[in-house]
């Protein structure tokens, strides 16, 4: 995997600082300013996103690029009021795991040759709709298209090409549309700011102009030597991904300081409660521990809604300790562990969405915990837990602009995790309440992590960055964000909100995209590359994942389940009811990292939006499954993936 920028990067850099700044410039006079909107596909502003037409040459970053968008370059409400691009002006490039969109009017993503969620293995065919090719190599990236499901005008819904592999950070990509058909059978005509680019054509647009170097050098010779003609292409457009150091340096950064502050045995402790249950009345919780940690504080207040300390004021300054801030979390020993003392494994938790702490009190946390004989242990999510609830709302209602209070938070709820982990492991391991008739209940030699839907989203980003976590449970498991959300029942009330502020459909889209590329540091699509070896980013090397899917989740849906599993280099149990593209069959059991299935029934939901199973949805029952379960403690306990199911895993 490449982290330095391409050949094909620098030469157009280079390129492009010699005509103005901007990819294409010398095609054009570089003495007019480039617009705000990117014309070569005319259906709205941002489109097609993302795209080379906003990046400025940069030698500063590690691609040589930095994102410029324009005072009006992003989404527009009804009151005509532009999401501010401060925040997104920061990055050398777009998500490696994000969505990419265009819109083509009347275009039938089931033209013969178009590759849906499940014709993925199709993508190297020759008779393919669609293409991404890394300008770079030359390779061909697996991927599927959909159109945007929740517009009531069909002609403001977007065409969304879903990568269903990471791309490599700072490498080029070249997209290419062709084929489509629309309701009269016929392909839907090429956008005029892109026909003019194809048919090299003059235009009057400047922004047309400024772009036919970057076409003539890299889009179409790329495109021409991967198969696709020039003549049929519908629309077709570059980009380039983000380092790996612009995404992740702010996460890596503070993670470095806390733990570079922070002595071996963990951070200053306070336990502020502690009580026991009757583990004879068939309980699985024995006891629980409830107190605080003191830790580095990086945001500017320990509030709900608040952004990282940057005393200089801008959006890129650095970070900056702000003190320091109590966290609370809770601990569970399970009956198994009260009953039986001894050295017992450590597990951290990672709650679902909105939710906290508290939660490892509940199931399955300490339903797994009672079976795995584990110590489990849990701080919340801090940017989406429950305490955040209302202050994400207000900011969804009121200014995208400011989306960056989430990942903002979810940075210093990481630090929050991650030194509660390096405390389970040290000072409380040796602390009189994690003992039992003179037994310490604590083996501080390991700890597991079990994150549970958004629990496994986040957790993908911490585990990766942990210097220590090797064993990992991703329980109704999915990433990116930017995949989830639309086919997302719990999405929906925001859906509402945005539609309450945009007129346009598109705008509303784009926003989904925007949002990945500041998710990206702190959720697993963004450490994708280092899920199963994280030493290059200060993680631990040589790790195992479980990945639990219930086929047809509508509220994580099981597509992302599966991005998920291929991502971490996971094979696919062979119980499974079904095959999975690039998850590849391995025997049971199996020392390595797995992909294990539920049928409930359910197929996918043909489009982007939640199919309304309700109380059906596998996403609430999964985690209950005694199957389910088990696999899930004889993984912690033994390292080994072994299908808890007699044949094919359905509902106990």
């Amino acid at each position: 995997m490449s982290l330095r920028p391409s050949t094909t990067l620098v030469a157009l850099a280079l390129l492009s600082s010699c005509s103005g700044g901007k990819p294409g410039e010398s095609g054009s006079d570089s003495a007019t300013p480039r617009g705000d909107c990117n014309p070569v596909d005319d259906g709205g502003c941002l489109l097609p996103f993302p795209s080379s037409f906003y990046l400025d040459a940069d030698a500063s970053t590690g691609t040589g690029y930095r994102v410029a968008f324009g005072p009006t370059s992003l989404p527009t409400d009804k009151f005509g009021v532009n999401m501010k691009p401060d925040n997104w002006n920061v990055k050398d490039g777009f998500s490696t795991l994000g969505p990419l969109y265009a819109l083509l009017p009347g275009a039938d993503v089931h033209s013969p040759g178009s590759l849906n969620f499940d014709t993925l293995a199709n993508y190297m065919n020759a008779d393919v709709t669609t293409i991404i090719v890394d300008a770079d190599t030359g390779e061909r990236i697996p991927h599927y298209i959909e159109r945007e499901a929740f517009p009531t005008d069909a002609t403001r819904a977007v065409l969304v090409i879903h990568p269903a592999v990471p791309l490599e950070h700072a490498h080029r990509y070249v997209v290419g549309i062709r084929n489509l058909l629309g309701t009269d059978g016929q392909p839907v005509a090429a956008p005029a700011g892109f026909a003019a680019l194809r048919d090299s054509s003059s235009s009057s647009d400047p922004d047309v102009q400024r772009q036919v170097p970057e076409y003539e050098s890299v889009v179409f010779p790329a495109l021409t030597t991967a198969g696709f003609d020039r003549a049929s292409l519908q629309l077709a457009w570059d980009f380039v991904t983000v380092s790996a150091d612009n995404s992740l340096s702010v996460m890596k950064s503070v993670r470095d300081d806390a733990l570079t502050q922070v002595p071996a045995g963990g951070p200053p402790y306070h336990i502020t409660n502690m009580y026991d249950d009757n583990c004879q009345s068939g309980g699985t919780v024995g006891r629980t521990i409830e107190g605080t940690e003191t830790v580095p504080f990086y945001l500017e207040q320990d509030a709900p809604g608040t952004f990282l300390n940057r005393p200089d004021g801008t959006a890129d300054g650095p970070v900056v300790q702000n003190g320091t801030v109590d966290v609370p979390f809770t601990i569970v020993v399970p009956c198994s562990v009260l009953l039986d003392p001894r050295p017992s494994l450590l597990i951290q938790a990672g709650h679902g969405l909105f939710g906290d702490h508290t939660d490892v009190t509940g199931s399955p946390f300490a339903d797994v915990a009672e079976q795995a004989h584990a110590v489990i242990f849990a701080t919340s999510w801090r940017g989406m837990s429950h305490a955040d609830y209302n202050a994400v709302t207000l900011m969804m209602a009121s200014d995208p602009s400011d989306f960056t209070i989430i990942p903002d938070g979810l940075t210093q709820g990481h630090i929050e995790a991650l030194l509660m982990a390096r405390l389970m492991q040290g000072d409380l391991a040796n602390d009189g309440a994690l003992e039992q008739n003179g037994a310490k209940l604590v083996d501080p030699s390991v700890v597991d992590f079990y994150g549970v839907s958004l629990g496994s989203v986040l957790g993908g980003a911490q585990v990766a960055m942990s210097p220590t976590i090797q064993t990992s449970v991703m329980q109704i498991s999915g990433m990116p964000f930017s995949l989830l959300l639309t086919r997302s029942a719990d999405f929906q009330s925001f859906l509402a909100l945005l539609g309450a502020k945009y007129d346009d459909p598109v705008d509303i889209s784009l926003i989904v995209p925007l949002a990945q590329m500041l998710w990206d540091p702190t959720e697993a699509g963004g450490w994708a590359h280092y899920l199963a070896d994280g030493s290059a980013e200060g993680g631990a090397a040589d790790r195992r994942f479980l990945f639990q899917v219930g086929i047809g989740d509508d509220t994580v849906t099981s597509i992302a389940g599966e991005q998920y599993a291929r991502s971490a280099g996971a094979g696919l149990l062979d119980t499974a009811p079904r095959d999975v593209f690039g998850v590849s069959p391995v025997a049971d059991p199996t020392q390595g990292s797995g992909l294990l299935e539920w049928d409930y029934g359910f197929v996918e939901n043909p489009t982007p939006a939640p199919a309304g199973l309700g109380d059906s949805d596998p996403h609430g029952r999964l985690p209950g499954e005694t199957s389910a379960q088990a696999q899930v403690a004889s993984f912690f306990n033994t390292g080994s993936l072994v299908s808890a199911c007699d044949g094919t895993c359905d509902p106990d």
